[in-house]
């Protein structure tokens, strides 16, 4: 299992099968992404939000725990310093704005066949929203309104990295 740290995409440890460990490592007290790979593949299995801001001068033991598809589920958690132990939470999607910019027509937007917004206008833009992430996604446009996948006029295949890629 391989952890990227996300302000420079190089691993921050590596840990090579159940039971392993690595040296302590000093890291900022700020909010980590931890994209967790099996090691020696670039799959992405599972991803967590680790904000360590409020850790500042403390410790923590940031360690895995559990089976993937099995019970008791998988996990990242922290052990911190009064012996509490906190579960990550995992990041399943991925924040995206959709802006227009195309002086015709108002268009609808689909992403793998079916509808996810629609009456998009010329120079506007949507709210964040809310996509899956490390998934392929193909978004089709299609002329607003439209009515099936049929409609689309140009497809962008997409996926939306929590982290870099290795």
């Amino acid at each position: 299992m391989s952890t990227l740290m996300p302000a420079t995409w190089q691993p921050l440890s590596t840990i090579w099968h159940s039971g392993a460990f690595t040296e302590y490592i000093s890291v900022p007290a700020a909010p980590y992404i931890l994209d967790i790979r099996p090691a020696g593949n670039t799959s992405v299995v599972a991803t967590y939000d680790a904000d360590l801001s409020a850790l500042a001068g403390q410790a923590a033991v940031v360690f895995a725990s559990g089976f993937l598809g099995q019970d008791p589920g998988f996990g990242l958690f922290a052990a911190l310093p009064n012996g509490d132990v906190v579960q990550l939470p995992a990041i399943t999607d991925a924040r995206v704005q959709i802006i227009h910019n195309s002086p015709s027509p108002t268009v609808d937007i689909w992403v793998n066949d079916q509808p996810f917004l629609t009456g998009v206008d010329f120079r506007t833009a949507t709210p964040f929203v809310d996509v899956v992430a490390n998934t392929d996604l193909n978004i089709g446009i299609a002329p607003s309104p439209s009515t099936s996948p049929a409609d689309i006029i140009y497809t962008l295949p997409a996926n939306f990295w929590l982290v870099k890629p290795m």
